[in-house]
């Protein structure tokens, strides 16, 4: 006659086995794996090649027209949200950390929730905003032929010129918010960077 197991003694059976390998693999100090600092700079360098297209068509659009960072101001925040804040969610992490093998998760192992992968990108996504915004309104104090008497990069000089004053502390917030990450990044033994701890989130390995 079999033995009857007693419902409420505690299992040793892996939880993998019980279909929570994500959570166990998270959450479990001696399995888990968190990402290096390099390896999510790799993935950052991965994002950015991905992202490359982005910044041929402001070339592109610059060549034509003075207003290219109002025309682009939504699609940019749309496009920016969909690649790290949806994807995170349903991934796990951007094409480049998937790449890499590299997750994000909640602090307790769980999936990344919606509310965390919004708030992870915000401060990103709010200073991206307000640079495209200066740019856009620095668009409208130059007229056509000025414009188009300049090069490529005389163009970008002239638009970070004309914008509002605002603008500038945006670009240098903006240039704080990643060097300020990478040092509470290097500063944990997770590797978690700033925006892991307003979101609760850590990035683990998964290979």
């Amino acid at each position: 006659m079999p033995e009857q197991r007693n419902p409420y003694a505690t299992t040793d059976v892996p939880l993998e086995a019980q279909g929570g390998a994500q959570y166990a693999t998270a959450a479990d100090p001696a399995i888990v794996e968190y990402s290096t600092f390099w390896r999510r700079v790799g993935a950052l360098f991965l994002d950015g090649l991905i992202l490359l297209p982005l910044s041929l068509l402001a070339y592109v659009g610059l060549k034509y027209t003075r207003l290219y960072y109002l025309y682009y101001f939504m699609p940019g925040l749309l496009i920016l949200g969909y690649y790290a804040i949806y994807l995170v969610k349903r991934n796990g992490g951007t094409p480049g950390k998937r790449i890499l093998d590299l997750k994000v998760v909640m602090l307790d192992g769980t999936p990344v929730t919606t509310n965390a992968a919004i708030i992870r990108y915000s401060v990103q996504l709010i200073l991206y905003g307000l640079s495209s915004l200066g740019l856009a309104i620095a668009g409208f104090t130059l007229t056509d032929a000025e414009f188009q008497s300049l090069g490529y990069l005389q163009k970008i000089q002239a638009l970070s010129t004309h914008a509002p004053g605002w603008n500038a502390a945006v670009t240098w917030s903006a240039q704080g918010w990643y060097v300020v990450g990478a040092i509470v990044m290097l500063c944990n033994d997770k590797r978690r960077a700033l925006h892991d701890f307003l979101a609760g989130t850590v990035v683990i390995r998964t290979g």
